[in-house]
Formats: C-alpha cells, sequence, structure tokens
C-alpha cells in the first residue's frame, strides 16, 4: 500500500484550483484579494505578482489533518456538520523560493 503523507517542513508543488477572499491562507505580507479578477495579488516593492488559477506553485506543509470517515449514521441537518475530507495539508507561501513558480524559475 502506497500512502501520501509529506513531511513537515517539506517543499510541494501544487496547483492553485480556485481563489476566493476566503480560499488561500499563509501568503506573504503584502498579498491582497482582486474582487473583479477573483484572484490574490502580493505586492511586492513596486512589482506586482498574481496567484492566478490553475497556477504551479510551491508551498512548505506547515500543518495536516487527519480525519475519521467512519459512518456516523444520519445528520439532522447536513448544513451544521458539513463533511471533512479524510486527509487535509496546510501549506504556506510566506517563504523566499515559495509561490508562483514562474516567479522563480523566469518560464
Amino acid at each position: 500500500m502506497v500512502v501520501f503523507r509529506p513531511f513537515k517542513d517539506e517543499v510541494l508543488l501544487a496547483r492553485i484550483r480556485s481563489s476566493t477572499p476566503q480560499g488561500i491562507h499563509q501568503l506573504p505580507e503584502g498579498c491582497e484579494y482582486n474582487h473583479s479578477e477573483q484572484l490574490w495579488i502580493w505586492n511586492v516593492e513596486d512589482d506586482r505578482l498574481y496567484f492566478d488559477n490553475h497556477e504551479m506553485v510551491r508551498v512548505q506543509v506547515v500543518d495536516e489533518e487527519w480525519h475519521d470517515q467512519a459512518p456516523l449514521g444520519p445528520l439532522q441537518n447536513p448544513e451544521d456538520n458539513p463533511p471533512k475530507p479524510p486527509y487535509k495539508i496546510t501549506g504556506s507561501m510566506r517563504k523566499e523560493g515559495l509561490g508562483a513558480c514562474i516567479w522563480w524559475d523566469g518560464n
């Protein structure tokens, strides 16, 4: 059996699926959400670097959460208790070299 489980502080490649004002956390200081374009922008010195949807990014693993998926029986109101993913990884893009690959690779 093969199980994906990165270790803490490991750097992974990920893809931004979508962006909302609440959707991306652990961004560098100076980031702002652009509502009209629905994406995050990092304002650094005199430049604006974009976290475009579907962009490949480097993230550093900072936390993981495991949630038991055993059946709990019928729910009274699913909105009160939304299902949690079995495994959740929290990554950070706050350090140099992290964030959109194109910023650092020049590709």
